[in-house]
């Protein structure tokens, strides 16, 4: 008898590190999920680095609603949704967004894992994921689904991690990636935020003015370019 196995994770990963994702690409992906369907007016990215100017970490945060899904009344069930490796769900037209992978496949090219602070109607949520574990799980027994760790937090712990204080005023974000173990292929910062504002303008110019959309691009915790 022929034995069933499930899809395998490192498989799709394999793939999707082959689909011509490079590093601005990927990070347009948070920026996509922050505008639509997260309705946020301001994204920071944040870019931290060695002594020898290659980066460690990047920290994405916006001012948003969280995350909400129409199709689902359960907090649970709408970030199992939307941290699903593939979903169905409408797109709309200006969604750069592609096939449900999203953010998904830009933290699978860019990093090895990441922690989201983030809410769902007036629940806060830890979410973390490791790829390099759920890949190890998914080998043992490919029956397995592929789902970070959910978990849920009190209001004073995502406070904490969502509240900043800049230049004397307080600015609380409502969703924060922190992406950690970053590929070693990533340029020199500089050359990064470069890039990266090269590739927001040209992918948002229609979202940044009409919008009210303010995206800036931090290093080391000092503001770089404002768009």
């Amino acid at each position: 008898m022929t034995k069933f196995h499930g899809p395998s994770l490192r498989g799709i990963i394999n793939i999707t590190q082959k689909s011509n994702y490079t590093f601005t690409r990927s990070i347009n992906e948070f920026i996509d999920n922050s505008i639509y369907p997260g309705q946020s007016n301001i994204v920071s990215i944040e870019l931290n680095t060695r002594d020898d100017n290659s980066i460690y970490e990047i920290i994405i945060k916006d001012n948003g609603v969280g995350f909400s899904n129409n199709a689902y009344e359960n907090e649970n069930e709408i970030l199992e949704e939307a941290f699903r490796i593939t979903s169905e769900r409408k797109r709309d037209n200006e969604d750069h967004s592609e096939n449900g992978m999203g953010f998904k496949s830009g933290s699978i090219n860019i990093c090895g894992k990441y922690t989201c602070y983030t809410k769902v109607k007036s629940k806060k949520y830890l979410i973390h994921n490791d790829w390099h574990k759920m890949m190890r799980i998914n080998d043992e027994n490919r029956l397995l689904g592929w789902m970070p760790e959910i978990t849920e937090i009190d209001n004073e712990t995502y406070n904490h991690k969502t509240t900043e204080n800049d230049n004397g005023s307080s600015i609380h974000y409502t969703t924060i990636f922190k992406l950690e173990d970053i590929v070693s292929n990533i340029s020199k910062s500089e050359d990064v935020i470069s890039k990266l504002r090269d590739s927001i303008i040209t992918t948002y110019k229609y979202e940044l003015e009409p919008l009210n959309l303010t995206i800036n691009i931090k290093l080391n915790n000092k503001l770089k370019e404002t768009k």
